[in-house]
């Protein structure tokens, strides 16, 4: 994995995480989806505003370039999606089986009939993140996902995977840490490989470990998919290219990762290592 030293040299000298004042709701507010009616807990979504983000560059491990980006206002799921809240996708006779969800480009529509059942978790436990999913998966969780909430509202909001972009906001926000929760590794903040502990944890258990915005389970415990082209840094999302992947897992060292550390996999990629998390847009 390629180490990322953007923050070496901040030490001490960078700001600190306060995350207060950060928005967390698990009901409907100004549009935002009800989600407590189609999936089990625990799910809510966490405010991200508007600002700022640096990616850095990742050419010489297939990325892109990286920069400065923008990022507009959205809500993110706080924590990685579960099993139990997957195998509600699995089973539902409009979820996994249903060819629509599919549709979004022709190669997850040539994956979906090369595998027509999803594969098991890489750990069972309904409050462990679902791992063992590949980016089309996830991709068609978030178009069943989307159309369960606008069935029961008369909003037209899309979920989807988080952009690199987004993803990395709500980890570190304005402040400029190694870390969500600040500038040194710590292994009681989340579950990477110095924890010990060799396999996923229940998404709620590193609590103290949630970004400025009380976005949990940033580092470490899963990599999380994300919609951005990892060799382009398109979301268009009608490509076999690889995506990228941010956050680092149970398996990897934690103070080799940090929260602007890049990399990507394969669309078709599944492990016992990579799951993902969801974000909504809620237009005007």
């Amino acid at each position: 994995m390629p180490q990322d030293d953007f923050f070496a040299g901040l030490g001490s000298h960078a700001p600190r995480r306060t995350g207060r004042g950060a928005r967390v709701t698990d009901k409907s507010t100004s549009g935002l989806p009800d989600v407590a009616e189609t999936l089990p807990a625990p799910f809510a979504w966490c405010e991200i505003p508007n600002g700022f983000v640096i990616l850095t560059d990742a050419r010489s491990y297939g990325g892109t370039t990286g920069g400065k980006y923008p990022v507009d206002a959205f809500y993110m799921a706080r924590y990685p999606v579960t099993n139990a809240q997957y195998q509600k996708f699995v089973e539902a006779d409009d979820g996994y089986q249903q060819v629509n969800w599919w549709d979004f480009s022709p190669e997850a529509q040539i994956w979906r009939e090369k595998h027509p059942h999803s594969m098991n978790t890489g750990f069972a436990g309904d409050d462990l993140p679902r791992t063992n999913v590949t980016w089309y998966e996830a991709m068609a969780f978030c178009r069943w996902l989307t159309a369960q909430i606008n069935a029961k509202s008369e909003s037209a909001l899309q979920i989807t995977l988080p952009t690199e972009q987004q993803w990395q906001r709500a980890a570190v926000g304005d402040l400029y840490i190694a870390y969500p929760w600040g500038t040194n590794f710590d292994r009681r903040m989340c579950n990477a490989d110095e924890s010990g502990i060799g396999k996923p944890t229940p998404v709620t258990r590193y609590l103290n470990g949630a970004s400025p915005y009380d976005v949990v389970d940033m580092m470490g415990n899963v990599w999380e998919w994300c919609l951005t082209d990892w060799e382009t840094g398109s979301t268009e999302v009608q490509s076999d290219n690889p995506r990228s992947v941010r956050g680092s897992s149970w398996f990897d060292t934690g103070k080799a990762t940090r929260a602007t550390t890049r990399d990507g996999f394969n669309a078709a990629h599944a492990s016992n290592f990579l799951g993902f998390r969801v974000v909504c847009v809620v237009g005007e």
